[in-house]
């Protein structure tokens, strides 16, 4: 079964369930002002939530993506469930979050829903993500309009009108910024300034953390770090202000194409993407080329 990837956030935890979980979870389900707008509406017996924790287990295995349990980092408690739901014959790639009683009007179905949607397009690349809301659950409608969400209309949904809410591709979650390496991160790790650099003088030690808007300028950091490992991919928040990298922006391109920035502050790992793909080749040794001769020339980063 593929592993369930963990994603963290100021305040939780979002990790693959777990058989610690199955008390509190058929709890939750039990409650029938949660379950009142899930499924067909009815609560849940503990061998049904026991059935329902093992078909989310399953959805990651067949789909590679799913919901994820959500536990708040504070405690340690399992506070619901939150991410990305397809099973054979749904109307379409879902984000859905449902969280226990006790957890409610506390902001955290939008922060655990705002990392799953980062995850369904960062990583999954999904451009159509819809939420399927009943009309009268009014707190899950203000979580998924937080998130840039638009209502398309009606359709029947386990026999009952429900709402179907699209999160316009042009309404980001939130900025969503990677950083190439050849780092073994996990999430809630940060990557802090002064490290050795990856190019240049390799003996002096930067003052900034570089990340990029955009794939395509983290698989080059990715394949050009230094380092023994793999290339890896991750997902970042910045903790602090953040600025255009000078090296690929105004003082050597016009603008900022590679939409490349540094920062001062550590960046915090909140994911990492798995399949991307590599330069050709010939194109990465050009690339190589390029830098050595920079470096036989003298040509340093600028690092101010």
């Amino acid at each position: 079964m593929s592993a369930v990837p963990e994603l963290v956030t100021d305040r939780l935890l979002l990790r693959g369930f777990e058989p610690r979980d199955a008390d509190a979870y058929a709890a939750m389900m039990a409650d029938p002002e949660v379950t009142r707008f899930l499924g067909d509406g009815q609560p849940l017996d503990h061998v049904e939530a026991w059935r329902q924790m093992a078909l989310i287990m399953g959805h990651w295995s067949l789909r590679g993506f799913g919901l994820w349990a959500v536990e708040e980092r504070s405690t340690g408690a399992l506070m619901g469930r939150v991410g990305c739901w397809e099973p054979a014959g749904w109307p379409g790639f879902e984000i859905g979050y449902a969280l226990a009683k006790p957890f409610w009007g506390q902001g955290y179905a939008t922060e655990a829903a705002q990392a799953a949607l980062r995850y369904a397009r960062d990583v999954l690349a999904r451009d159509r993500i819809i939420s399927i809301i009943r009309p009268d659950n009014a707190a899950s409608i203000r979580v998924a309009e937080r998130l840039g969400a638009a209502s398309e209309g009606f359709i029947t949904f386990h026999g009952a009108p429900s709402l179907v809410y699209a999160y316009q591709a042009g309404v980001p979650s939130a900025p969503r910024y990677y950083h190439g390496t050849r780092a073994d991160l996990k999430p809630g790790d940060m990557i802090s300034p002064g490290q050795r650099p990856n190019f240049g003088n390799l003996e002096r030690v930067t003052t900034w953390v570089y990340l990029t808007a955009t794939l395509d300028a983290a698989t080059w950091g990715a394949e050009l770090a230094i380092g023994e490992g793999a290339g890896r991919i991750y997902v970042v928040e910045p903790t602090g202000p953040i600025e255009d990298d000078p090296n690929l922006t105004d003082k050597k391109f016009p603008g900022n194409p590679t939409r490349s920035y540094r920062t001062r502050d550590a960046l915090r790992v909140v994911g990492e993407v798995t399949e991307w793909e590599g330069h050709p080749p010939e194109v990465l040794q050009q690339m190589r080329d390029h830098l050595a001769r920079l470096k036989e020339q003298g040509v340093e980063p600028i690092d101010d």
